[in-house]
């Protein structure tokens, strides 16, 4: 059972699984239950992302170690007719009072929208396998038509 979220600000609209806890702080918006999370973060652009330096800055995060492991590179591609970049990897999830420390695997989309860029981050424990519910969820992410 989805229900959707909607950004007031942006207009967008977004399914999630329902019982999850969404947050809101400034920009970002966060969906989460069980080690599970979907953060939506916007910031205006004059123009798409670009994958080269998506690429170099995935590679310099890798030797940082922030980033684990790319599993999927940046490439391009189209969510709802938008354009948008696509990557997969994963990345130390510290252990916090409630959670002890886990890797997760992050499903990340830059999308290009009416001079803003949503960054969809779909985050989930490498232990378990959300990618049909992720894709689901990355697809779902549209405006309402103007007319």
């Amino acid at each position: 059972m989805f229900q959707t979220y909607t950004d007031r600000k942006l207009g967008y609209r977004l399914l999630y699984p329902g019982g999850w806890n969404v947050t809101r702080k400034g920009r970002i918006v966060r969906i989460a239950k069980l080690g599970n999370a979907i953060v939506i973060a916007t910031r205006k652009s004059k123009n798409p992302p670009k994958v080269k330096p998506l690429r170099a800055a995935m590679i310099a995060q890798q030797k940082k170690k922030t980033v684990l492991d790319i599993e999927s590179r940046p490439k391009s591609t189209e969510l709802n007719g938008d354009p948008a970049i696509r990557m997969v990897f994963t990345k130390d999830k510290p252990a916090t009072a409630d959670t002890p420390e886990d890797t997760l695997r992050v499903y990340r989309y830059l999308v290009f929208h009416n001079g803003h860029i949503v960054i969809l981050s779909l985050q989930t424990p490498t232990s378990r396998d959300n990618q049909q519910a992720y894709d689901l969820i990355a697809n779902s992410l549209s405006w309402p038509k103007k007319g």
